[in-house]
């Protein structure tokens, strides 16, 4: 885990803004791909348990374009919808990663039928 600061409303606050559960089924090294290996294999209420174990709060679960492993902890105290999108430049098809924090379902369905484009993802 790797621990983030923010400032918010005047607190100091810790929390893992980058992290992947098991729905992160396709991982975006090429090695691991080639092994037919997840990007994780944690359950996302291990996670949590871990992330709040270690001080961490809020919690939220980034997944490669899915919004599974935070919706698991949804009804868990001080959590938030997020994910990890892998987006393309149009020109080209060079692969490019944004992460989305504190969206609803809906955000992410425009987000997945935008995700394409990177600028029309972005906008």
């Amino acid at each position: 885990m790797k621990t983030e600061y923010l400032h918010m409303k005047g607190k100091l606050l810790k929390a893992d803004l980058h992290i992947h559960s098991k729905y992160s089924r396709r991982p975006s090294a090429w090695v691991l791909r080639k092994i037919g290996c997840s990007e994780s294999y944690t359950e996302p209420e291990n996670l949590y348990a871990l992330a709040r174990d270690r001080g961490m709060d809020p919690v939220t679960i980034t997944d490669h374009n899915t919004l599974a492993g935070s919706l698991e902890i949804a009804h868990l105290e001080n959590t938030f919808l997020s994910e990890e999108i892998t987006t393309y430049f149009p020109e080209d098809r060079c692969k490019f990663h944004v992460l989305a924090y504190d969206i609803n379902e809906k955000q992410h369905e425009d987000i997945s039928a935008l995700r394409n484009n990177v600028f029309q993802l972005i906008k």
